[in-house]
């Protein structure tokens, strides 16, 4: 009887009495009643005073830390170990080609050259039979115009006799 008494004593004064070992209160965390750096692992560091003069440091994950600090249900899916994070979305990018610069060098009759730059607009091609018509007759109307600012610079630009 004697010894089961003294058992039972030393077994309650060593459940009792605080110890230095380390506990894990959440998930992605660890707690020591010291206070110590963090390791590498887990870079964010809290603490609390206790009385008695004691302190309590707990070291978080970033992740854990983030989840804590937002809370609602992604915190309470972490706690109950279901958490997954939403994936991440893959970006679009899209590459825009950078303006070609055309010159032109027109020589006007009498010996002056004359140069026109232009920037072409880019425009998706034309897939179906009817897009590649209206393409067409597009350009043929742009040509009919160009050339008749041809004609008109060719005939400002002639000398008179």
């Amino acid at each position: 009887m004697k010894y089961k008494v003294l058992t039972a004593t030393t077994l309650c004064a060593l459940i009792a009495s605080p110890s230095l070992a380390f506990t894990e209160p959440f998930p992605g965390s660890y707690r020591e009643t010291r206070d110590i750096t963090c390791p590498a692992q887990y870079p964010i560091k809290t603490g609390e005073g206790v009385m008695g003069g004691g302190y309590i440091t707990t070291c978080w994950t970033s992740q854990a830390w983030s989840l804590q600090m937002a809370g609602g249900d992604d915190w309470t899916a972490w706690l109950n170990g279901t958490y997954t994070p939403a994936p991440t979305p893959t970006p679009t990018v899209t590459v825009t080609p950078a303006p070609q610069i055309i010159e032109r060098v027109v020589t006007v009759s009498g010996g002056t050259n004359t140069v026109i730059q232009y920037v072409p607009e880019v425009k998706s091609e034309p897939v179906t039979k009817k897009e590649i018509r209206a393409e067409i007759k597009r350009l043929k109307g742009e040509m009919s115009k160009l050339n008749k600012k041809l004609k008109r610079l060719v005939a400002i630009s002639k000398p008179t006799p």
